[in-house]
């Protein structure tokens, strides 16, 4: 692959995250509340979600309204048809799981392959006090093997589990076969290990927020055991970083490239902070770095 401009990369993504970020999901075109007149399901209680999550349809659109928030899960929400659109209320808590699940948020792909599924302004807080010390990796949102996934505008918390590396909770992770993923405008604090990792192919990560975790705030690989797995062909651009208790800002994990493929990935942080006292591959401040692996 040739090598990414870095000027085009910035224009192109400068307005994505506000483009996707889906603030007036509630609203018509003359600014009125009405999430039913582009939704096939709209979900107002906990039961309600699962089972709509269980039993989801290609191309069905399913709004989740703020009204008996949170809604305490027993279970991942999980989706592996085409074409899902979920909308949220902008509620931080909207998702929780209940005492003793042991479960994450929404898994895309999971046990089939899926494409052109988007996910925006949906809330979810992990619930790690609560959770059994067993359980691992309960990420906020986990893309596995899908294409044309878009995740804006959500809100991630207190992944389980709490401040463990590697077999902790992330906020967001892009795992094995995932392609064509676009991670947008989201809000990303207090997590149990990485705010954001990439493990998937051609990846946009642009405008998030990501503070507060363990391990680094936006990481292009994804461990898990033994299995390490690097991201190919990744934009990391105009993301605000900072504030983890061990890891650095971004950056990849391994000696080698893997796969014999080519990886491009540039970086530019508006602001970021980061802990002194850990190691850094980026420096605190306003930056703009980029690395390019062949």
């Amino acid at each position: 692959m040739g090598e990414i401009p870095r000027r085009g990369v910035l224009r192109g993504t400068a307005g994505l995250a506000l483009a996707f970020a889906g603030r007036d999901a509630f609203q018509d075109a003359d600014g009125n509340a009405g999430p039913s007149r582009l939704a096939d399901a709209v979900v107002s209680s906990a039961s309600a979600l699962e089972s709509t999550f269980a039993d989801l349809s290609a191309g069905e659109t399913v709004v989740i309204t703020g009204e008996n928030d949170p809604y305490r899960t027993t279970r991942w929400l999980d989706i592996d048809v085409d074409g899902v659109t979920v909308i949220g209320p902008d509620v931080p808590a909207l998702i929780k799981p209940e005492n003793g699940a042991n479960v994450g948020g929404f898994r895309i792909g999971h046990n089939d392959h899926c494409e052109n599924v988007t996910i925006r302004g949906v809330g979810f807080d992990g619930n790690p006090e609560n959770q059994n010390r067993s359980a691992k990796r309960c990420h906020g949102i986990v893309v596995q093997d899908a294409e044309n996934v878009t995740l804006s505008g959500n809100y991630l918390t207190r992944t389980h589990p709490y401040h463990e590396h590697n077999t902790g909770g992330s906020g967001i992770s892009v795992e094995g076969e995932a392609k064509n993923v676009r991670i947008l405008g989201n809000r990303i604090h207090d997590i149990g290990d990485r705010g954001i990792q990439v493990g998937g192919a051609q990846v946009v990560v642009s405008g998030n927020i990501v503070t507060d975790g363990l391990d680094r705030s936006i990481s292009c690989d994804v461990w898990r055991g033994y299995d390490h797995q690097q991201a190919r062909n990744v934009v990391v651009v105009g993301n605000v970083l900072g504030d983890n208790i061990e890891g650095s800002l971004t950056g990849i994990g391994g000696n080698d490239l893997q796969a014999g493929g080519t990886s491009s990935s540039r970086t530019t942080s508006d602001s970021a902070t980061t802990n002194p006292s850990a190691t850094s591959d980026s420096t605190a401040g306003h930056e703009t770095s980029e690395s390019t692996a062949t």
